[in-house]
């Protein structure tokens, strides 16, 4: 679990999938402003999103799910939590979901909730939640179809986080989860605030905890240049809103840490 989550509210809200009514106004509407929030949307071919409410300190991080389709018709979902059973139907409709998938050590909270929501879906983990009931390494290639679907690229040098990026093959999409966040200037008060002390404020960007996790830069910075950065279209966070330009912008930034 990520420092400063204080466990009961984090796991309340989260586990419980919970809705805009829940949260003060400041904070849903800010939330309302990302165009997945409490509903599935479609980002491409096989692909879809979906934001809910995580609040660490007051303020709200938010956790978006990806959600892929295998070329079989079968769902992995990304950073997955337990839903509300509305969003659970909207999942579902999409396809069987087959595989959950936690990215890095830092997206544990919710799997619980996940995993009994989903009791049929194999789970796959980052290496430091191999202590999960039920769990099994991510691999370096995904098993079955979604190997055809998206390219693992694991990032090195920060084992305390040991997060691995996705790029999604139909759409050129990069799929990450704590490596950048992406939070605008609609933001204010306290989470604007907390945003700004994490250095994740005001566009894309690789928030202050992330870099302390960094303990080789050489390995990390040959992981960031096995991205196909020529074939990303976009950039899809777990925090924040997605990025669909100036994607240069951020491969510059992540070869000069």
């Amino acid at each position: 679990m990520p420092p400063g989550i204080v466990n009961g509210e984090f796991d309340r809200r989260l586990h419980l999938g919970a809705t805009d009514e829940k949260l003060p106004p400041n904070i849903a509407n800010r939330m309302q402003g990302l165009d997945d929030f409490q509903v599935v949307v479609e980002r491409g071919p096989g692909l879809h999103t979906l934001s809910v409410p995580l609040v660490t300190m007051g303020a709200n991080f938010g956790r978006r799910l990806v959600i892929v389709r295998g070329r079989d018709g079968c769902l992995a979902l990304l950073s997955p939590v337990g839903l509300t059973p509305d969003l659970h139907r909207q999942v579902s409709a999409l396809g069987e979901i087959r595989l959950l998938i936690v990215p890095t050590d830092f997206h544990d909270g919710g799997v619980a909730a996940a995993r009994r929501q989903m009791e049929g879906a194999a789970l796959l983990v980052s290496d430091g939640l191999m202590k999960l009931p039920g769990a099994m390494p991510l691999p370096t290639s995904l098993p079955g179809e979604l190997a055809a679907e998206l390219l693992s690229i694991p990032i090195g040098g920060q084992p305390s986080v040991n997060e691995t990026v996705f790029l999604h093959s139909a759409t050129g999409l990069l799929l990450v989860s704590d490596l950048i966040f992406n939070f605008d200037h609609r933001w204010r008060g306290w989470s604007r605030l907390l945003f700004r002390i994490a250095g994740a404020y005001g566009g894309p960007k690789v928030s202050r905890l992330f870099r302390s996790c960094i303990r080789d830069r050489a390995a990390f910075r040959e992981s960031i240049n096995a991205i196909p950065w020529s074939k990303v279209t976009g950039i899809v966070p777990s925090h924040g809103d997605c990025l669909f330009s100036a994607t240069e912008r951020v491969e510059r930034m992540l070869k000069a840490i």
